[in-house]
This record gives C-alpha cells, structure tokens and sequence, in this order.
C-alpha cells in the first residue's frame, strides 16, 4: 500500500498554506529584524558622533599647555 503524497491537489494546498504563512508572518518577523538591527546599530552611530565631537574640540584648541 502506498500513500501517494506528491499529487498535484496535495502540493497546490501545501503551497496555498506556505503562500498564507509567508504573507501573514512577514510583516511581523521584518518588523522584528528591522527592530533589532535598529537598536544594534543605533549606539554605534551615537558612539562614532560623540567620538567626532571629542576629536574637533582637539583641534579647536590654539596651544598646548605642558608642565616640566
């Protein structure tokens, strides 16, 4: 006896079901990685800005003051 799976009508549904999944699970999982990537990246940036910052009031100054 065999159990014939891979008829037309059986992938059609299977494929009707992976369509809906896709489409209904989609937005939530980009809202998710677009979430975290977002919050990964958004310290990096604030750390590059405040790092240029420290960096031009470096060369904003007009002398040195050493002590001997």
């Amino acid at each position: 006896m065999s159990i014939p799976f891979f008829t037309p009508s059986n992938m059609a549904e299977f494929w009707s079901y992976a369509r809906m999944l896709l489409e209904m699970i989609s937005p939530g999982v980009m809202l998710v990685t677009g979430t975290a990537a977002v919050g990964i990246m958004l310290p990096i940036i604030i750390k590059a800005f405040k790092r240029s910052d420290k960096d031009l009031e470096k060369d904003e100054r007009d002398f040195e003051y050493q002590e001997y």
